[in-house]
């Protein structure tokens, strides 16, 4: 395998790097990665109870969980029996009630009423638990680049 030379821009000195895998290398990890692709989905409530991955873990890829509750303290119950909180949807008629459930007791970072997208770089992105902690995009976002300074007099 060839060196990469660079120069350390500290220095002025060249610096010799390799690549980090070989050719056959990547070849079989991009073909491993296409052999795990996963065709969409949607999970009905049958699908997920408690115990089941598709229930206690958080699922990235192209699957749609719909669970439909009973009544508002059903649907709070389901969705915050989580460790995750990155987001979450609520659709519902009375768009004043569903409102009131996101922001009074639904225990993710974003919620979505009535619809579903990806993100919007005008509103604050994060999740709560183990989903992390802090925001970007947005206002809040915009606060991550600003230095506070706190005083304490006794």
């Amino acid at each position: 395998m060839s060196a990469i030379t660079t120069t350390n821009p500290a220095t002025g000195e060249p610096i010799k790097t390799y690549p980090l895998m070989f050719e056959q290398e990547a070849t079989a990890m991009l073909e491993a990665a296409h052999a795990a692709f996963l065709e969409w989905r949607v999970l009905s409530h049958a699908d997920r109870a408690p115990g089941m991955p598709a229930y206690d873990d958080e699922i990235v890829g192209p699957v749609a969980a719909v669970i439909r509750a009973k009544d508002d303290e059903d649907a709070i119950r389901i969705a915050n029996d989580s460790r995750y909180g990155l987001g979450g949807g609520i659709f519902c008629k009375d768009e004043d009630r569903a409102l009131k459930l996101a922001r009074d007791h639904f225990d993710t970072g974003m919620i979505r009423i009535n619809s579903f997208g990806a993100a919007d770089p005008n509103m604050p992105f994060g999740g709560v638990n183990v989903s992390g902690y802090g925001r970007e995009h947005g206002g809040f976002g915009m606060k991550e680049f600003a230095n506070v300074k706190g005083i304490f007099l006794p």
